[in-house]
């Protein structure tokens, strides 16, 4: 199963399980990836900001933050 993020845009996938496909959507509202480079640290921060649909139906509101140092 592979996920897009585009921001401001839905995008489809289709979640296949033993039981059943399961048609899912993501919808990104932010999408941010940014580099800290210093004399005292190197390191990567990451933000997802999306809704996760399933079967067009509007089910988690989710933000993801990483900080990689």
């Amino acid at each position: 199963m592979k996920h897009t993020y585009i921001k401001g845009q839905k995008t489809m996938f289709i979640y296949k399980t033993m039981y059943g496909n399961i048609e899912m959507s993501i919808f990104t509202h932010e999408r941010e990836v940014s580099y800290v480079t210093s004399e005292k640290e190197l390191g990567i921060n990451i933000l997802l900001d999306y809704d996760l649909y399933l079967d067009n139906e509007l089910t988690y509101r989710n933000k993801v933050e990483i900080s990689l140092r």
